[in-house]
């Protein structure tokens, strides 16, 4: 018998038909017919572009040999994730963290690569390489891509509002098609009312005459209703603060020593001090 070797990259056949890596004409076949036709194509299979070359070879005659070369094109970097789409479905508070979740990222071969892949979360997400430090992007190298790499992703809203957030987080690479992963998750500002009591200084209390607002988080709390009641609950005074992102004075050298309850409240949010006027 005699067995017909292709070189990686083409197939041989007998019959035009079926094609494979190689081809075997028995003895049975000569004796019907002593010269056997062998049909060869070009299968590139390395996914990368260029020129492939080899040799047809032949078992029991080692010095016969075909030389068969063509020419790989069309191949483009691919950047695959292993999801779509994450759903963070528990509702998180303003500025406080999920638990995170994961996916991985992978090419389909770096030698198409021109640059590394850089990965961008929308706002309201955040992601990272190792689930400690977490940022807005993260690149990847050509030579870390060598090898499957997880991509750590976690929802922290700042919406400063109830609602769902949604987005994509982009993966791109020069000359590649941009690959999406959607991400979903709900903010929920009952969930953050004790991060909102660290957004203000009131100052100096106890006091004898004047009370001075501070707001380190003024974007959320514009237009603020501050209001003061007695422990009885009596509303003593009511102001409103404009502009949070400067400091606010208000005098109270004439009210009745004691103690009081002020209130500051924007839409839903709502923090409540207790103060003493001496």
């Amino acid at each position: 018998d005699v067995t017909v070797t292709a070189p990686s990259n083409f197939q041989v056949s007998k019959d035009n038909t079926t094609f494979g890596a190689t081809a075997t004409y028995t003895v049975a076949n000569f004796t019907t017919n002593a010269t056997q036709t062998v049909y060869v194509r070009f299968a590139p299979t390395s996914g990368t572009n260029g020129l492939k070359e080899g040799n047809i070879e032949h078992n029991n005659f080692p010095t016969v040999k075909v030389a068969v070369s063509g020419t790989e094109t069309g191949n483009s970097p691919t950047i695959q994730t292993s999801v779509a789409n994450i759903t963070f479905s528990t509702p998180v508070g303003t500025n406080q963290a999920s638990t995170v979740q994961t996916y991985t990222l992978s090419v389909n071969n770096t030698a198409l690569f021109t640059t590394g892949i850089t990965v961008t979360a929308p706002t309201h997400f955040e992601v990272s390489r190792d689930g400690t430090t977490f940022s807005n992007s993260l690149a990847y190298t050509i030579a870390d891509m060598a090898t499957t790499q997880t991509v750590r992703v976690r929802f922290k809203p700042t919406g400063a509002s109830d609602g769902t957030r949604t987005g994509n987080i982009t993966h791109t690479s020069t000359g590649a098609t941009t690959k999406n992963v959607g991400v979903t998750g709900t903010e929920s500002l009952a969930l953050a009312v004790e991060t909102w009591a660290n957004d203000f200084n009131i100052s100096p209390n106890p006091t004898r005459s004047d009370l001075r607002f501070r707001c380190d988080a003024p974007a959320r709390w514009i237009g603020a209703d501050i209001t003061f009641t007695d422990l009885a609950g009596k509303e003593v005074g009511k102001y409103v603060w404009a502009n949070p992102s400067q400091t606010l004075q208000l005098h109270v050298r004439n009210w009745q020593k004691g103690t009081y309850l002020v209130r500051i409240t924007a839409g839903k949010q709502s923090v409540v001090r207790k103060i003493v006027i001496l």
